[in-house]
């Protein structure tokens, strides 16, 4: 199967500038203890009452605060004859909490990590905790179950040695190993802030994410072994509405290689009638697939990422020997269905793939990062990055959901990655009340 080159790939991303990372995350560098970091790492702990607080607030939901007053003290110690003027007490006071909760302050938390070998093209140790790294945490309540990620880990992720002699001496002086792949066990003691809740995705369940203000390496002890001092978030505050919750934000872009959802059928086709060697549908169909290294000329199923083309032999299926075309690279549109003959249609899906000569991933995904911007989700270690927001094209339509994925596949000069991204329009997956029964004046006996 032929490749296609990541030169041209990023050329095709139209970045006005690409620096490119060994990991794609910036280095930290050494840092002095900043004035304030001892104050901050001596905030409390978040808690799975605060977490669910914060949520609600910043995705502007009012949760049902009865069964939190049915938990309270007072509540549960109350008498019968007191419960029910307790319970409308307990209610308004826990409301009050909320309505006043206040989403800027800081919390502390230490984190065991896995310290990695020590790096000697970086010249440092790798840290085990990214953008993809989160902490459950539980409403003791409800029992519902939040996810905690950092916005910024890759700034304290990295300690920064770049004499070899220096970092022999801090594995030795830490009980590290020298041989191993991973060279020791510590904790990262970290100072955040909480600082929006993103789009929840499907699989996903209700996240909130946080800045690291300042943060330090400790051994399991306690012990200070490397301080990143504070963070640049440590400067600036999160922008939210008035009321605390965090807006639907619109994207850098939220196309690829310019198709888009919403946009017109004819001016996919327009667009995809230049610089594609075979083009499949629409006939009959609702998808049009554009091909280029395409192995049939004329298939009668084919698969572009996350669509399809036609329909797939059912003797091949049943064999178990069902093998799409392989290609070079494609792009697929799925198309809405036509109201009338001649009627016009609009995209509602995206899906684009590539297979890249390349086992370099990292200039790879931040070039993504440099057309779509900082990611809403990061997942598996980094190689599935989820946008959700607004199409910055036609910031008054609905949002829609990017999702880009790199995988790497075979071994040795072999090696290749395939990028696939695709766009779709974003659906809230939580489940929305019902809507109140209507009711009359007077009852009918």
């Amino acid at each position: 199967m032929s490749t296609r080159s990541l030169a041209v790939v990023l050329a095709a991303l139209a970045l006005p500038h690409l620096q490119a990372h060994a990991q794609g995350q910036r280095p930290a560098a050494a840092a002095s203890p900043s004035p304030g970091a001892a104050a901050l790492y001596g905030r409390g702990p978040l808690d799975g009452l605060a977490i669910s607080m914060a949520f609600n607030r910043m995705n502007g939901t009012t949760p049902d605060f009865r069964p939190y007053a049915e938990a309270s003290g007072p509540y549960k110690n109350a008498t019968v004859f007191d419960k029910a003027s307790v319970l409308t007490r307990e209610i308004s006071r826990i409301e009050g909490q909320f309505r006043t909760f206040d989403l800027d302050q800081a919390y502390s938390m230490r984190i065991g990590v896995q310290v990695m070998q020590y790096d000697a093209g970086r010249r440092g140790y790798q840290i085990g905790f990214g953008e993809s790294s989160g902490i459950q945490m539980t409403d003791p309540v409800t029992y519902h179950t939040y996810r905690l990620a950092f916005r910024n880990a890759a700034d304290v992720n990295f300690v920064q040695i770049g004499d070899p002699t220096a970092a022999r001496n801090f594995s030795q002086q830490n009980g590290f190993d020298t041989q191993r792949d991973v060279a020791g066990q510590a904790a990262l003691q970290i100072a955040f802030r909480l600082a929006d809740a993103p789009p929840t995705l499907g699989s996903g369940g209700d996240t909130v994410r946080a800045d690291i203000l300042a943060a330090r390496l400790v051994s399991q002890a306690g012990a200070v072994l490397y301080d990143f001092g504070n963070t640049s978030a440590a400067n600036s505050s999160p922008t939210r509405s008035a009321d605390g919750a965090s807006d639907m934000p619109t994207l850098k872009a939220a196309d690829t290689q310019g198709f888009r959802v919403g946009m017109m059928s004819a001016e996919a086709e327009a667009l995809g009638s230049r610089g594609w060697q075979t083009k499949l549908g629409p006939q009959g169909s609702t998808t049009i697939a554009l091909f280029n290294g395409l192995e049939q000329t004329s298939p009668r199923w084919a698969k572009c990422g996350t669509l399809e083309y036609g329909f797939p032999d059912p003797m091949a299926m049943f064999q178990g020997s069902l093998q799409a075309p392989k290609f070079t690279e494609c792009v697929a549109v799925k198309l809405s269905a036509a109201t009338a003959p001649g009627a016009p249609q609009t995209v509602t899906e995206v899906s684009a793939q590539q297979h890249l000569s390349t086992s370099d991933v990292g200039p790879l995904l931040a070039a993504l990062r440099g057309k779509y911007g900082p990611p809403t989700y990061v997942r598996n270690d980094g190689s599935n990055l989820v946008w959700i927001g607004r199409d910055p094209a036609h910031p008054d339509s609905p949002s829609v959901q990017v999702m880009a994925d790199v995988q790497q596949n075979g071994q040795g000069t072999s090696r290749e990655t395939t990028l696939t991204v695709a766009i779709q329009p974003y659906v809230d997956p939580r489940p929305k009340p019902p809507p109140a029964p209507p009711t009359s004046t007077a009852p009918k006996l």
